[in-house]
């Protein structure tokens, strides 16, 4: 939980009351660290990749709606490859990322009409 905290720019102790709230919907379980016995990942479940896949469409309409829809298609292209190079900068420092149910490479969520 330490770790999310520090990626969510939130205190250890509200990350654990909201994994808490996630655990206890079903949405997110919590799997040892078998590096870390003082640890633990927060691991979204099968119900949990639902749920989003169902709210993903409304949060992607209305980023469309209040922000790439005032940016032109080569400022959407620069946009995109900034946030590209520092997620891959980041993705090589997340020992809490897990494979699991979701989203594959390439796979997008499908927006609604």
């Amino acid at each position: 939980m330490q770790e999310l905290a520090a990626r969510v720019t939130l205190s250890r102790t509200r990350v654990s009351r909201m994994v808490d709230e996630l655990e206890h919907a079903g949405l997110v379980d919590r799997e040892p660290d078998p590096d870390d016995r003082r640890a633990c990942f927060a691991v979204i479940t099968t119900h949990g990749r639902s749920e989003l896949r169902k709210a993903a469409p409304h949060y992607l309409a209305a980023i469309e709606e209040h922000f790439t829809s005032h940016l032109t298609t080569t400022e959407r292209r620069g946009l995109s490859s900034a946030l590209r190079r520092v997620a891959d900068h980041h993705a090589g420092s997340r020992p809490c990322a897990r494979s699991g149910p979701g989203l594959g490479p390439g796979e997008q969520v499908q927006r609604e009409p």
